[in-house]
């Protein structure tokens, strides 16, 4: 898309907000793997297999702030967890 001065006007970066629901909707793949293994205690580190793809596909297309969205929901997940496992565990190791 072009202006009248012949620039081409900024295309859709996607949204940051974008990329965290996303991220939410890709946390429901979670939900399947509980009976193979202790999905949820292990959010952090087995999301990377989703969200870095996810990740590159969208700066690919032309969605950096949507990505961007991705790792941020990512690093919440990421703390909560850490947060989580320390607070459950952590009266267990004493």
């Amino acid at each position: 898309m072009t202006t009248l001065e012949g620039a081409e006007t900024p295309t859709d970066r996607g949204s940051p907000w974008k990329g965290v629901g996303l991220l939410a909707l890709l946390h429901l793949i979670q939900i399947p793997l509980i009976p193979l293994f202790v999905g949820w205690m292990f959010i952090g580190l087995s999301q990377l297999v989703y969200v870095v793809p996810a990740a590159i596909i969208l700066r690919r297309k032309g969605r950096p702030d949507t990505a961007r969205g991705i790792w941020i929901g990512a690093g919440i997940t990421a703390l909560l967890n850490a947060i989580c496992f320390g607070v459950l565990c952590a009266p267990m190791m004493r």
